[in-house]
């Protein structure tokens, strides 16, 4: 997850909450740290895409540009957790995707799925680790219910 703020003591303040929250490993900056200009970044010439970009209509402007370019995994991957690894199959990662759930809104039904992907694999549970991922013969362990 990548948190934008309007200064550096926002941030500060952000990172300082966030844990308290469940949200670990959240990457903050500030919109300077996203264009290489910095903080020299000059002020937008353009008076129509200044409108666009001081409006809430970009946010419905972005969130169709992620959808286009946003793709769940194409082949079946472990996927390490501090509960245990979770050997996810292709179907999974489509399940958890759900190509109409806007991408901030999507990150429950992706817990959702793993989680019952997991309640699947009766040999992963708390502080379980398989030894290795299945073998090329014997594939992922079996999606179904």
């Amino acid at each position: 997850m990548l948190f934008v703020g309007p200064h550096p003591s926002h941030l500060a303040y952000v990172a300082d909450v966030l844990p308290n929250l469940g949200e670990e490993g959240v990457q903050t900056c500030t919109l300077s740290d996203l264009v290489p200009e910095g903080a020299t970044a000059g002020i937008e010439t353009d008076p129509g895409v200044a409108l666009l970009k001081s409006s809430a209509d970009l946010v419905t402007a972005i969130e169709p540009a992620v959808r286009l370019y946003e793709e769940p995994p194409t082949q079946d991957m472990l996927v390490e957790t501090p509960w245990g690894d979770i050997w996810l199959g292709t179907d999974d990662w489509a399940e958890a995707s759900g190509r109409q759930t806007p991408h901030n809104e999507a990150r429950d039904r992706t817990r959702r799925v793993t989680g019952s992907a997991t309640r699947r694999r009766p040999d992963v549970g708390v502080g379980t680790r398989p030894s290795s991922p299945p073998s090329a013969t014997e594939g992922p362990p079996s999606s179904t219910t």
